[in-house]
């Protein structure tokens, strides 16, 4: 059954309303509650929230900080000030730290309110540098525990599109997000969220 497209509209902006993180504060104390910080070996001590959403059937469904989710989550994100970029999304509880996706080159689009690719006068804008394109996480075989799944925006350091620790080719697996942060001086995420993933 399809609601009409009213209604449709009207509750996804509720559950928009409701969903995310209410403030750079709940996100923090909800990410310091599960441990994420010190698994990171990172300080997170953002300054703007960061929201994500995901498609099921069809329907975008945004989550707050510490959701339960089940499925693929593609990659949808927004932010509240300009800037260049890098977004990494990983899951702390595979492979001591799997690499989901890691791109840089975003800017936020102040109409849109979204992350996306930088406008440079050209029609289709500067392009993103995916250097780790999405990978939708494997299904935790043997595992019945759920999974901590991290979306972080870095402001973009000066020369980080020159950096060779992290190409197309370097496995996922076994990836210390805070040797990478330190290494090309991306420095403290300035927004993140997570949710609970088990697939």
């Amino acid at each position: 059954m399809r609601l009409p497209g009213v209604l449709v509209a009207l509750a996804s902006l509720a559950i928009r309303a409701q969903a995310q993180d209410a403030s750079v504060a709940a996100a923090v104390s909800k990410f310091n509650a599960v441990g994420i910080p010190a698994a990171l070996g990172i300080p997170f001590n953002p300054t703007y929230v960061l929201s994500a959403h995901y498609t099921y059937s069809g329907f975008a469904v945004y989550f707050a900080s510490g959701a339960h989710h089940t499925g693929s989550i593609p990659l949808h994100h927004r932010r509240d000030r300009p800037g260049s970029y890098v977004v990494a999304i990983v899951d702390l509880d595979v492979d001591g730290g799997t690499r989901y996706y890691l791109a840089s080159g975003y800017a936020f689009n102040w109409r849109s309110g979204w992350l996306e690719h930088a406008f440079d006068g050209t029609p289709a804008g500067a392009p993103i540098n995916y250097i780790t394109d999405w990978k939708t996480p494997p299904p935790n075989v043997g595992e019945p525990r759920e999974h901590r799944l991290v979306y972080l925006a870095f402001k973009q350091s000066p020369g980080f599109d020159g950096q060779t620790l992290v190409t197309p080719e370097t496995p996922a697996g076994n990836w210390s997000l805070s040797a990478f942060v330190n290494a090309t001086q991306l420095g403290e995420p300035v927004a993140g969220v997570f949710c609970w993933l088990k697939n």
